[in-house]
This record gives structure tokens, C-alpha cells and sequence, in this order.
């Protein structure tokens, strides 16, 4: 699918991508609740001020690396899986521990965060693979859940990795 075609200016434009796996579970209240853009976290100003700032240094650099945004969904605590976490609702895979912006070091699921220029993506296509067994221009997202989390013993353990392509259009 394509996420976003057309120009891009040096130092001026940028496009950020937010992608997302989810796992179905049959209970749709988390997933309606991000899709709808009404999480709290989304609209809190000093969240979406660091976010800002997060993009715009990304966007300065040119760094197509991923980082882990806003903080959308927390846990209990490490051991035990708190209500956004109930076994048997939708969830985005990648909970884990990693840092991200509102949730220093928690349990958590953050937006994962993309941010394209120009001149990150010319450095996209001229860079070698990531891994020698990815194809040359793809950008790897590695989305992995928390490893041994008692889901009622079942755990998260899921480890995915979703791929961008970046290209140059004629």
C-alpha cells in the first residue's frame, strides 16, 4: 500500500508516520478508542509538545530511525496486566518497557514514530540494508511485546517486524 506520494522540499517538509500492528482478541474498546483519536494522552499539551520536539529534531537530522512517541496504552505494572491490558481485548503489539514521551519507563504501548524528509530518504535509498536479508530502501519497525508478562499465564511474547519501503517516483 502506498503511505504517501509526492514532493518533499529540503528543510522544510516532512511526512510522520505512525504505523501500528494490532492482535484481535474480539473485544474492539481499545482499538475503537485509538482509532478515534480520543485518547487523553494524544490531547495533553505537554505531550504533544515533546512529541513536537521529538519530530522536529528527527526531521533536522534526516533520522528515518523509529522512536517510540506518545505513550497511548499502560499496563498495571511488570508483573500483572492492568485494565488496558485485559486479556481477550485488541491490542497493539509492541507492549514493552522501552522509555517513550509521557511514560519514562513503564509497561506501556507508544505510537511509534516515523519521520520522512527528503533528505533522510535520499539517505534511505543510498544506505546498505539494515540486515544483509532485508531488500536495499526498507526501513525495518521491530514491534515486540514484553517477554513472560502473565497474560493469565499465557503471556505477550509476540515479536513482529513491520517493513517500509521508500522510493523515488519518477
Amino acid at each position: 500500500m502506498t503511505i504517501w506520494e509526492g514532493t518533499l522540499r529540503d528543510g522544510i517538509d516532512a511526512v510522520v508516520i505512525k504505523p501500528a500492528l494490532w492482535e484481535i482478541d474480539g473485544n474492539l474498546d481499545y482499538y475503537n478508542t485509538w482509532a478515534s483519536g480520543g485518547q487523553g494522552a494524544r490531547e495533553h499539551p505537554q505531550l504533544a509538545a515533546e512529541q513536537a520536539a521529538a519530530v522536529s529534531a528527527r526531521a533536522t537530522r534526516g533520522d528515518l530511525t523509529p522512536f517510540r512517541g506518545v505513550v497511548l496504552f499502560n499496563c498495571a505494572n511488570a508483573d500483572a496486566l492492568g485494565p488496558d491490558c485485559n486479556p481477550g481485548s485488541d491490542r497493539p503489539i509492541g507492549i514493552n518497557q522501552d522509555s517513550c514521551i509521557g511514560n519514562p519507563r513503564g509497561l506501556a504501548w507508544c505510537d511509534i514514530t516515523i519521520v520522512v524528509t527528503r533528505e533522510g530518504a535520499e539517505r534511505a535509498l543510498a544506505a546498505a540494508p539494515q540486515l544483509a536479508s532485508d531488500p536495499p530502501n526498507v526501513i525495518r519497525v521491530w514491534l515486540n511485546d514484553r517477554r513472560g508478562v502473565d497474560l493469565v499465564r499465557g503471556g505477550l511474547d509476540g515479536e513482529y517486524d513491520l517493513y517500509l519501503r521508500v522510493e523515488r517516483m519518477p
